[in-house]
């Protein structure tokens, strides 16, 4: 799936059932709101695997990514404003996951409340912010690999030398929703904000959520704020309309 816009669905923006999928410069926007709790991305356990890249959830009834495959990948990803969960991670405890975030952008746009749950599972975050707090499954186990960012709390596992928690919202500064260049909306983080530089080199992806290349000291989020953003083009494929 690309440059696709998924809104006001009854129920989830995208249901997947099975096989494997790829994601990527798509939009989950308003999907399952006063009907049924719907997610942006919903998956059964059926689905071997999922990777979603450059993309957003925001302001759907339920949370904005419900990931249960087997091997699911995100980067360059924005979960913000959804009604329950950002992102919840899970299973039902039979299976081995593999669950990875790099780059991944956590809101709540108030800056407090749940907003990553991880049920079963190990997943592995890196050069990430997370604004609000994190809920662990009685399996459930957050993997910090660096360059990880929370405000205002200190909940997610987040262990390493490079990882900053308890930061305060002032300090992480981070931007609301908007057009900030690219096909999906982002959340840039303001002059000063921990989360520029914060990330481990070796784990920078290429580009951000808007396709601007990253620097070799890149920052943690799905926003780089080296380089000139790619203008927004409104090219969706729009569906639920």
């Amino acid at each position: 799936l690309r440059g696709i816009r998924f809104q006001h669905s009854d129920q989830h923006g995208v249901l997947l059932l099975d096989g494997a999928t790829l994601i990527e410069d798509c939009a989950f926007v308003e999907n399952g709101v006063g009907v049924v709790n719907g997610s942006g991305v919903a998956t059964n356990l059926n689905v071997e695997s999922l990777v979603v890249r450059r993309s957003t959830s925001t302001g759907n009834g339920g949370d904005g990514f419900s990931v249960s495959a087997a091997i699911s990948t995100l980067e360059n990803v924005t979960a913000t404003g959804n009604g329950l969960m950002e992102i919840r991670w899970g299973g039902n405890g039979a299976l081995t996951y593999v669950f990875s975030c790099n780059h991944c952008t956590v809101a709540d746009p108030g800056g407090v409340g749940d907003e990553m749950r991880v049920g079963f599972g190990t997943v592995t975050l890196s050069n990430s912010i997370v604004s609000g707090s994190c809920v662990l499954g009685t399996n459930g186990v957050i993997d910090s690999a660096g360059g990880n960012v929370e405000s205002p709390g200190n909940t997610c596992q987040f262990d390493q030398g490079t990882d900053q928690t308890g930061v305060a919202a002032v300090d992480l500064a981070l931007g609301l929703l908007g057009g900030n260049g690219g096909l999906t909306p982002t959340m840039v983080p303001g002059p000063g904000s921990v989360a520029i530089g914060g990330a481990i080199d070796a784990l920078c992806a290429v580009e951000d959520q808007r396709s601007v290349a990253r620097s070799t000291e890149c920052e943690s989020g799905a926003v780089e704020l080296a380089g000139v953003p790619v203008p927004i083009t409104e090219t969706y494929s729009r569906v639920g309309l």
